[in-house]
């Protein structure tokens, strides 16, 4: 490295440095809006994305366990709660146990 310094030094050539092709210049008046721009909002957008990713497979199971509130129960039946159930399978007694119990919940 200090060789090619030192060719640098006695060469003609100019030095140049690479250009950002990518770098994202944004407009802001005050630091904090500078930071919160390149540097919060961008981390926030990510968080949120890995977020969406991680819990997608998730939605079918949270959208069934939801009908086990009283303001669901008593418009659907047991079927509806499939999903829920067999992703709580092995913490869950037997289904007709679960079953009746819903019963029981949903005549309340």
């Amino acid at each position: 490295m200090l060789k090619y310094r030192k060719s640098l030094q006695h060469s003609t050539l100019k030095k140049r440095f690479p250009e950002f092709v990518a770098f994202n210049n944004v407009p802001y008046s005050t630091e904090e809006e500078y930071y919160r721009r390149s540097l919060y909002v961008p981390y926030l957008d990510d968080f949120c994305n890995s977020l969406k990713e991680r819990f997608e497979s998730h939605k079918e199971t949270v959208a069934s366990s939801q009908h086990i509130l009283p303001e669901f129960c008593t418009e659907t039946d047991f079927y509806s709660l499939e999903a829920a159930f067999n992703f709580y399978e092995e913490d869950l007694s037997h289904k007709e146990v679960v079953q009746s119990e819903f019963m029981l919940w949903k005549e309340k």
